[in-house]
């Protein structure tokens, strides 16, 4: 399958960029640097494509790992749009933790446990069984106290030579490390792995048989494409390597390095992945164009890029709304404001109003959000009651239309989602099923237009919409609470929304990043060591190294919220911390205060 082919599938008539066509016409090893709304996803999708179709049976095969099911499941909906419904042997497509298991740690289990079966949890369903046993060890642990968690104390398998194992922890009391590292040992025996374990067995096995393994590695596979590089911690990235020796392998990273926040969040204390011009192993290839905001946001995001980021730009010059700031002393303040500030946006511009994406109030800790929203919680901060029904019935609505369309679900919201006018339609009748102001008749006439086959009967378009409007007027909730509200209000941590695309952001800039710091210098150090960004300046720290790296996480953080909206941009800052020359300041440089 050609460029031209793979355009008309994937992009609808668009076009790839020049920048994307190096990418995916790329040989050899490359870093892709790939900026926020760069459509990162759909050149790998379309290099992965590229590459399917035009191998032979006889050529070796292409293996591309990401970090989520999510991104799997949305690569391989592209691929099925083209006509790839299965990857087959030798190629492989999915995430870094299945890829692990797949390639090293089955075999690594066996080695350590053998007889044992393995059964690989995610961090939920491993805690819950980890929470169980820590409890049989200490017995007299107050039931309402949380059990301390194994990631949280830096807990690590330890597997020798012979493969006999231990764990270790850095737990202060010595009662707690003691459980924590029985707790964990009386899982692995029974075989339930976490995926820190997974790690650790795959680094331990690939020590031992380096070379033979990056030997058959290399003659099965002809590419290896890693996705979301930046978020590849150092164990992941020395499996990777370990087995990526060979030197007729394609080895190509995509990512935003920019966007790595391990050193925050993680035990590491400098990126696994940081991809230089000078590297004479992997030549630097970046795709700096962004569809997702216009030049305005485009432009505040290149200034609160840890690095000097000039190539990044948008293609579009037109932006519908000015950079905003906000000021507020309690959150009902803050809140009042952001709903004024969303609702004059709602209605002035039509693209914002239908555009079904959360307008988010993000932060970088759950503490900082709590002071704004007490109802917040880390577990159901997401979706309020009238945002599920909505959902659900945009559920419902691309089940119907995947079913007639013969596709899956996942390639129909692609499909939905890659075409402006198919957005608005969908809207429109979401909006009109939300409010269950909608006739049988014009269901059918909306639906009809996002429908492409032509071997769909009226009669079977007629029962399918008649099931569509019984199952809305099932779902729970009187039609007012599901009426789609102006404001689509989420609020999460910088972390949780990494990845997203919102309407509209609003970033609260009160925080402490780094609690070493002098009791002085706690007081909202993140709005104090961004603010100079926000005006475009770049102050430098250099000298002083905690400072340095204070500006970095605080840099890193800002950029992965900021780089969120398509829409509209916007910072809260408390009324305390902005005296009036600052606000001058923010105004002189194009900043509108949201009042």
């Amino acid at each position: 399958m050609n460029l031209m082919q793979i355009e008309s599938i994937l992009l609808h008539g668009a076009h790839f960029t020049a920048e994307q066509r190096e990418v995916i016409q790329a040989i050899g090893r490359i870093d892709v640097v790939a900026g926020p709304g760069s459509g990162k996803t759909t050149v790998l999708a379309a290099k992965v494509l590229r590459l399917l179709t035009t191998r032979n049976y006889e050529d070796k095969g292409i293996c591309c790992i990401t970090h989520t099911n999510v991104a799997v499941k949305e690569i391989l909906a592209r691929l099925k749009l083209a006509g790839v419904d299965e990857i087959e042997y030798p190629n492989f497509v999915g995430t870094i933790q299945s890829f692990m298991d797949k390639f090293l740690g089955k075999t690594a289990f066996a080695a350590v446990l053998p007889g044992v079966t393995l059964k690989l949890l995610d961090d939920e369903k491993f805690y819950e069984k980890y929470d169980k046993n820590f409890r049989r060890i200490v017995q007299d642990y107050r039931s309402d106290w949380n059990v301390p968690k194994p990631s949280n104390n830096g807990c690590k398998l330890v597997i020798l030579d012979d493969g006999s194992f231990y764990y270790t922890n850095r737990h202060q009391n010595q009662r707690c490390q003691y459980a924590i590292n029985c707790a964990c040992e009386w899982l692995l025996r029974d075989g339930y792995v976490s995926y820190s374990d997974l790690k650790s067995l795959s680094y331990w096995y690939l020590s031992k048989h380096r070379d033979e393994l990056s030997v058959a590695f290399e003659e099965r596979f002809s590419y290896l494409m890693i996705d979301e590089a930046q978020d590849t911690d150092w164990i992941q990235f020395a499996i990777i390597n370990g087995l990526a020796n060979g030197k007729q392998l394609n080895v190509q990273r995509f990512g935003d390095p920019y966007q790595a926040l391990y050193t925050i969040y993680g035990s590491e204390t400098e990126d696994s992945w940081n991809p230089r011009p000078d590297n004479e192993f992997y030549q630097t290839k970046e795709i700096a164009e962004t569809t997702r905001f216009g030049s305005l946001i485009a432009a505040v995001v290149r200034h609160v890029c840890v690095q000097e980021y000039e190539q990044f730009h948008s293609n579009r010059e037109l932006n519908f709304f000015p950079k905003y700031f906000m000021t507020y002393e309690t959150g009902d303040e803050l809140k009042e404001k952001h709903t004024r500030l969303i609702e004059e946006a709602a209605s002035s511009n039509p693209d914002f109003r239908i555009l079904q994406k959360p307008d988010a109030i993000v932060g970088i800790m759950h503490s900082d959000i709590i002071k704004v929203e007490p109802k917040y919680s880390k577990e159901g901060s997401k979706q309020r009651a009238h945002e599920r029904s909505v959902s659900e019935i945009y559920a419902l609505v691309i089940k119907l239309l995947a079913n007639a369309n013969g596709v899956s679900f996942m390639e129909e919201s692609v499909l939905i989602r890659d075409n402006h006018d198919s957005n608005l339609e969908l809207a429109d009748i979401i909006q009109k099923l939300a409010k269950q102001n909608i006739s049988l008749n014009e269901v059918q006439n909306h639906l009809y237009s996002l429908i492409d086959s032509e071997t769909i009967s009226e009669d079977y378009l007629q029962r399918e919409c008649k099931h569509l409007l019984q199952d809305v007027s099932n779902l729970e909730g009187e039609p007012e609470r599901m009426n789609l509200s102006t404001v689509h209000r989420e609020f999460a941590t910088i972390h949780g929304v990494k990845g997203e695309t919102h309407r509209s952001t609003l970033l609260l800039l009160t925080s402490c990043v780094h609690m070493k710091f002098n009791e002085e210098d706690k007081i909202n150090n993140f709005f104090k060591t961004i603010f100079p960004y926000l005006l475009g300046d770049r102050p430098d720290f250099s000298s002083d190294p905690e400072i340095e790296q204070l500006q970095r996480d605080c840099l890193k953080l800002t950029y992965v919220a900021l780089s969120r909206p398509k829409y509209l941009l916007a910072v809260a800052i408390p009324s305390q911390d902005l005296a009036d020359e600052k606000k001058t300041s923010l105004l002189t440089h194009g900043w509108v205060e949201a009042k």
